[in-house]
């Protein structure tokens, strides 16, 4: 599940639990609770469809806040945080890291917002769920009649499955060619262009 996921990574993470032990939270710090510390917030979860019915898998969209006494140490636990998520595989950052302060304790913070995956524990869970997710940019679309990106995800899979997700954090459908058992490409239209910003990855089922 999405919730399970998201602390284990960050609870399994000894870059990150160096720095603020075990005080990983959900929604907010409980009253009396010390700095550094962990926030997430699970703002959505969209379970992802295969052919099948449920393809095991979720995508959500997750809030993350390391909250610290000095400046310093906050983003030191920030690069923490995003160290262990992509060792983890399962979440790419989608906008830039953003300082906050708690107007109260004027604690210093460091706001992240990344797009999340997990095994739903609904359906066919995939056998594997390969690294991290493939962050793209308009400029890496190729012409050909139409628009594609390429990706190589050496699963060894004639039937992946392929999550495409945009910048606004919806779920994106588009036309997915298996060019080989390693490779697939994504197409969308050049007429009208329907290029966007996002990320792909792929599970083997």
């Amino acid at each position: 599940m999405m919730q399970e996921a998201i602390y284990s990574v960050l609870s399994n993470s000894s870059e990150v639990s160096d720095i603020c032990g075990s005080r990983i939270y959900p929604k907010r710090i409980p009253q009396g609770a010390t700095v550094p510390s962990i926030v997430y917030t699970i703002n959505d979860i969209t379970p992802i469809q295969s052919l099948n019915g449920e393809s095991g898998l979720d995508a959500g969209t997750v809030e993350i806040v390391c909250w610290a006494k000095n400046y310093s140490t906050a983003h030191e636990l920030a690069s923490a945080v995003r160290s262990a998520f992509v060792a983890a595989g399962i979440a790419v950052l989608t906008e830039n890291m953003q300082d906050v302060e708690d107007e109260e304790t004027h604690n210093f913070g460091v706001l992240m917002i990344m797009n999340a995956w997990s095994d739903s524990d609904v359906g066919n869970i995939p056998v594997s769920f390969k690294g991290r997710p493939f962050s793209f940019e308009i400029a890496d679309w190729i012409l050909e009649n139409d628009y594609y990106i390429l990706l190589r995800h050496y699963l060894g899979s004639l039937n992946p499955l392929v999550l495409v997700r945009d910048s606004e954090d919806e779920v994106k459908t588009h036309k997915v060619e298996i060019v080989d058992s390693n490779t697939v490409k994504i197409w969308v239209p050049s007429q009208p262009d329907l290029r966007f910003n996002g990320s792909v990855s792929v599970a083997k089922t």
